[in-house]
């Protein structure tokens, strides 16, 4: 238990560091995040030995896809993306995907509520549909989208509001908050 209380611990640093930033700035940087990856590896590795490490390794990993993915059709930001494989590093893979799961659809549902009382939901719509059939389609026949009426987000309050919603889920379930 004492581990688990480290790691959350580690999480909401991370997580609260980077939202002050990102707020700040726009921006979350990589001696965060990569310091933060690297350090979990290490300190995964040396406590628990190779299998600690690798269930770290796994949890960056599969942390890193979706977001990955997201970037590359320009939806998220490099510094989101290591954030998030950083915080799959320190929780390993499950955590790490729930605390993904969490933070994408607070920033979903609170981007529906801003573009609906803005009057652009239909435009937004229209936008998602390009963006994403246009991963799927050769350039030539990718349909532009107007990028006047795109929308963007910091997400650093929306992985701190994960994660912080996935440590209290975690303490509470283990009987740690009772």
């Amino acid at each position: 238990m004492q581990d688990f209380t480290i790691v959350c611990a580690a999480l909401i640093s991370i997580t609260s560091l980077a939202a002050l930033i990102d707020h700040r700035s726009g921006i979350i940087p990589n001696y965060l995040t990569y310091t933060a990856l690297i350090a979990a590896l290490i300190v995964h590795g040396i406590a628990r030995g190779p299998a600690g490490f690798i269930e770290s390794a796994m949890g960056a990993a599969i942390s890193f896809f979706v977001p990955y993915l997201a970037f590359r059709a320009r939806a998220m930001g490099g510094g989101d993306v290591k954030l998030f494989t950083a915080l799959g590093a320190i929780a390993g893979p499950g955590i790490g995907l729930e605390i993904e799961l969490v933070s994408l659809a607070t920033i979903y549902l609170y981007g529906i509520v801003l573009v609906t009382t803005r009057g652009g939901l239909k435009q937004t719509v229209e936008n998602s549909w390009r963006i994403a059939l246009n991963l799927f389609l050769p350039r030539s026949r990718r349909k532009p989208v107007q990028t006047e009426s795109l929308t963007s987000f910091r997400l650093g309050g929306a992985i701190l509001f994960g994660t912080s919603a996935c440590v209290v889920d975690h303490l509470w379930l283990s009987g740690w908050m009772l």
